[in-house]
């Protein structure tokens, strides 16, 4: 969560964003046929998008942040965390809403909440690692 500004993925897209979605959603387009396949409407197989409370706070998704240039520069690195968190919640509409005539895949998007993990592993903000602690209620579990 929240690399660094000038870290892209070696296709030259966002880090957040190549490993939240682009990543993702690539996967998928492999695993698709025989998730279609295996479904069935009595036992369909299933999407499970993470999403996060981040994806309340970007209104829209803003491409041009994606890849290196002024608009990138500009945009605060929560926002571009929480775009990528509104990309799943949008993928996630999306397949839910092509195969809801089959029924053999259903999507859903989820928050898995404050866990703890190792989500910060780049410099963070001070008030980033104040506001996580307080509501990591699952300690028991990591990922």
């Amino acid at each position: 969560m929240i690399p660094p500004r000038e870290q892209l993925t070696a296709q030259g897209y966002d880090a957040t964003f190549g490993t939240n979605v682009i990543g993702h959603y690539l996967l998928l387009r492999l695993l698709y046929p025989m998730l279609s396949a295996s479904g069935t409407p009595s036992d369909p197989s299933r999407l499970v998008w993470l999403g996060s409370v981040g994806h309340y706070g970007p209104r829209r998704l803003a491409y041009e942040t994606y890849v290196d240039g002024p608009a990138r520069k500009k945009i605060d690195l929560f926002d571009m965390y929480g775009q990528s968190k509104l990309a799943n919640v949008m993928l996630s509409i999306y397949f839910a809403n092509k195969e809801a005539q089959e029924g053999k895949i259903i999507s859903i998007a989820t928050d898995p909440g404050n866990i703890k993990s190792d989500i910060f592993r780049g410099d963070v903000p001070w008030y980033m690692r104040i506001w996580v602690r307080p509501f990591s209620f699952f300690y028991a579990y990591r990922i």
